[in-house]
Protein backbone atom coordinates (compact mmCIF):
# COMPACT_ATOMS: atom_id res chain seq x y z
CA UNK A 1 0.00 0.00 0.00
CA UNK A 2 1.66 2.88 -1.67
CA UNK A 3 1.31 6.47 0.45
CA UNK A 4 -0.41 8.83 -2.73
CA UNK A 5 1.97 11.77 -2.89
CA UNK A 6 1.53 14.91 -5.48
CA UNK A 7 4.52 14.69 -8.35
CA UNK A 8 6.49 17.64 -7.01
CA UNK A 9 5.89 16.77 -3.15
CA UNK A 10 7.62 13.57 -4.67
CA UNK A 11 10.29 15.31 -6.39
CA UNK A 12 11.19 16.98 -3.05
CA UNK A 13 11.03 13.89 -1.10
CA UNK A 14 13.15 11.95 -3.33
CA UNK A 15 15.58 15.01 -2.99
CA UNK A 16 15.88 14.66 0.66
CA UNK A 17 16.12 11.07 0.19
CA UNK A 18 19.03 11.28 -2.09
CA UNK A 19 20.72 13.78 0.92
CA UNK A 20 19.93 11.50 3.47
CA UNK A 21 21.59 8.64 1.75
CA UNK A 22 24.67 10.93 0.79
CA UNK A 23 25.25 12.30 4.37
CA UNK A 24 24.41 8.99 5.81
CA UNK A 25 27.11 7.24 3.46
CA UNK A 26 29.75 9.73 4.68
CA UNK A 27 28.92 9.33 8.75
CA UNK A 28 29.31 5.61 7.91
CA UNK A 29 32.93 6.12 6.09
CA UNK A 30 33.75 8.40 8.89
CA UNK A 31 33.05 5.87 11.50
CA UNK A 32 34.68 3.00 9.55
CA UNK A 33 38.51 5.46 9.48
CA UNK A 34 37.96 6.52 12.75
CA UNK A 35 37.87 2.57 13.81
CA UNK A 36 40.99 2.33 11.97
CA UNK A 37 42.82 5.95 12.92
CA UNK A 38 41.77 6.30 16.72
CA UNK A 39 44.70 5.62 19.06
CA UNK A 40 42.68 4.01 22.09
CA UNK A 41 39.92 1.55 22.92
CA UNK A 42 37.11 4.51 24.28
CA UNK A 43 37.87 6.51 20.87
CA UNK A 44 37.28 3.54 18.28
CA UNK A 45 34.04 2.71 20.81
CA UNK A 46 32.58 6.20 19.95
CA UNK A 47 33.67 5.95 16.82
CA UNK A 48 31.72 3.12 16.05
CA UNK A 49 28.68 4.24 17.69
CA UNK A 50 28.08 7.94 17.11
CA UNK A 51 28.49 8.41 13.45
CA UNK A 52 27.70 4.99 12.68
CA UNK A 53 24.28 4.90 14.41
CA UNK A 54 22.72 8.55 12.64
CA UNK A 55 24.81 6.80 9.24
CA UNK A 56 22.32 3.99 9.45
CA UNK A 57 19.37 6.43 10.73
CA UNK A 58 19.76 8.36 7.98
CA UNK A 59 19.91 5.90 4.98
CA UNK A 60 17.00 3.92 6.47
CA UNK A 61 14.93 7.32 6.96
CA UNK A 62 16.14 7.76 2.98
CA UNK A 63 14.44 4.20 2.23
CA UNK A 64 11.23 5.10 3.90
CA UNK A 65 10.79 8.49 2.13
CA UNK A 66 12.31 6.87 -0.93
CA UNK A 67 9.63 3.74 -0.93
CA UNK A 68 6.46 5.56 0.65
CA UNK A 69 4.28 2.64 1.89
CA UNK A 70 3.52 1.50 5.38
CA UNK A 71 5.01 -1.88 5.71
CA UNK A 72 8.52 0.18 4.57
CA UNK A 73 7.62 2.78 6.98
CA UNK A 74 6.85 0.08 9.91
CA UNK A 75 10.27 -1.90 9.27
CA UNK A 76 12.31 1.36 8.77
CA UNK A 77 11.07 2.06 12.38
CA UNK A 78 11.77 -0.83 13.74
CA UNK A 79 15.09 -0.44 12.17
CA UNK A 80 15.78 2.61 13.61
CA UNK A 81 14.59 1.83 16.90
CA UNK A 82 16.58 -1.21 17.13
CA UNK A 83 19.72 0.55 16.23
CA UNK A 84 19.07 2.93 18.93
CA UNK A 85 18.57 0.73 21.76
CA UNK A 86 21.70 -1.88 20.59
CA UNK A 87 24.47 -0.12 19.19
CA UNK A 88 25.17 2.56 22.12
CA UNK A 89 24.89 -0.63 24.89
CA UNK A 90 27.27 -2.55 23.19
CA UNK A 91 29.50 0.11 23.52
CA UNK A 92 28.65 1.34 26.42
CA UNK A 93 29.26 -2.61 28.06
CA UNK A 94 32.62 -3.16 25.70
CA UNK A 95 33.77 -0.12 27.30
CA UNK A 96 33.07 -0.71 30.51
CA UNK A 97 34.57 -4.61 30.68
CA UNK A 98 38.02 -2.54 29.02
CA UNK A 99 37.81 -0.36 32.14
CA UNK A 100 37.22 -3.51 34.36
CA UNK A 101 39.87 -5.65 32.97
CA UNK A 102 42.44 -2.62 32.74
CA UNK A 103 42.51 -2.29 29.32
CA UNK A 104 42.22 1.23 29.07
CA UNK A 105 44.27 4.18 30.58
CA UNK A 106 41.99 6.40 32.46
CA UNK A 107 44.28 9.23 32.66
CA UNK A 108 43.13 12.20 35.08
CA UNK A 109 39.89 10.43 36.10
CA UNK A 110 39.68 10.73 39.60
CA UNK A 111 38.19 7.73 41.26
CA UNK A 112 36.82 4.66 39.73
CA UNK A 113 34.26 5.42 36.88
CA UNK A 114 33.00 1.67 36.87
CA UNK A 115 32.20 1.19 40.64
CA UNK A 116 31.81 4.68 42.48
CA UNK A 117 31.46 2.86 45.45
CA UNK A 118 34.99 2.50 45.88
CA UNK A 119 36.75 5.93 47.11
CA UNK A 120 39.27 7.78 44.38
CA UNK A 121 42.78 7.41 44.97
CA UNK A 122 44.63 9.55 46.16
CA UNK A 123 47.02 11.68 43.98
CA UNK A 124 49.76 12.26 46.49
CA UNK A 125 50.88 10.81 49.81
CA UNK A 126 49.19 12.67 52.61
CA UNK A 127 50.68 12.86 55.95
CA UNK A 128 48.00 12.84 57.91
CA UNK A 129 46.21 9.74 59.99
CA UNK A 130 42.88 10.07 58.20
CA UNK A 131 44.81 9.21 54.69
CA UNK A 132 43.18 6.31 53.36
CA UNK A 133 44.82 3.14 53.77
CA UNK A 134 45.34 0.23 50.67
CA UNK A 135 45.72 -2.89 51.99
CA UNK A 136 47.93 -5.65 51.17
CA UNK A 137 46.68 -9.02 49.45
CA UNK A 138 47.16 -10.92 52.25
CA UNK A 139 45.49 -8.33 54.73
CA UNK A 140 42.84 -7.85 52.54
CA UNK A 141 42.07 -11.49 52.97
CA UNK A 142 43.31 -12.66 48.89
CA UNK A 143 45.29 -15.09 47.94
CA UNK A 144 48.17 -14.86 46.10
CA UNK A 145 47.37 -16.48 42.72
CA UNK A 146 51.12 -17.43 41.47
CA UNK A 147 54.31 -18.38 43.40
CA UNK A 148 56.72 -15.47 43.88
CA UNK A 149 59.68 -17.78 41.67
CA UNK A 150 56.98 -17.41 38.76
CA UNK A 151 58.56 -16.79 35.68
CA UNK A 152 56.53 -13.91 33.57
CA UNK A 153 53.71 -14.74 31.47
CA UNK A 154 55.49 -13.30 28.40
CA UNK A 155 58.25 -15.68 29.21
CA UNK A 156 56.11 -19.47 29.86
CA UNK A 157 55.59 -21.53 28.10
CA UNK A 158 52.31 -22.82 26.35
CA UNK A 159 51.19 -26.64 25.98
CA UNK A 160 51.01 -27.61 22.60
CA UNK A 161 47.70 -28.67 21.47
CA UNK A 162 46.27 -32.14 21.98
CA UNK A 163 45.98 -33.65 18.01
CA UNK A 164 43.40 -35.96 18.67
CA UNK A 165 41.20 -32.88 19.71
CA UNK A 166 40.29 -34.14 22.96
CA UNK A 167 40.81 -32.30 26.18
Amino acid sequence: MTIPVPEAVGAVLDLIALLCVLVGAFLCVAASIGLLRFPDLLSRMHAATKPQVLGVLLVVLAVALTMRSIPVLTMAALVAVFQLLTAPVASQMLSRAAVRTAQVDLGRVDGDPVNPAHPPTPKKRRKDKDAPKIPAPKEAGLKETEPKDAPPVSQRETPEPDPSGDR
